[in-house]
């Protein structure tokens, strides 16, 4: 997996972008999630800028293991129904 390496400053500069972008869109969100492992730090600018609540996205693969997700936040903030998952023809 390559890995981008980003500075404080291009950090911040490619939120204040975001949040640009998003205010000139005249889109406006009830809140923001923040991806783990990496994604928290933007989340929490961008919430703060655009003074929406920031929620955490929990997602932890491990090999070998259990996949450990809240993915129904996603699927709250695109307004998609939560969908049953199947394994085997079985219903978890």
């Amino acid at each position: 997996m390559n890995k981008l390496i980003l500075t404080n400053r291009e950090l911040k500069k490619l939120v204040n972008k975001i949040c640009r972008d998003i205010a000139n869109s005249g889109w406006r969100p009830h809140y923001i999630v923040g991806i783990s492992r990496g994604g928290l730090v933007p989340a929490v600018m961008i919430s703060h800028y655009l003074n929406v609540p920031m929620k955490p996205l929990q997602v932890s693969l491990r090999d070998g293991g259990e996949c450990v997700s809240d993915c129904g936040l996603a699927e709250d903030a695109l307004g998609y129904p939560k969908q049953e998952i199947f394994v085997e023809d079985e219903m978890m």
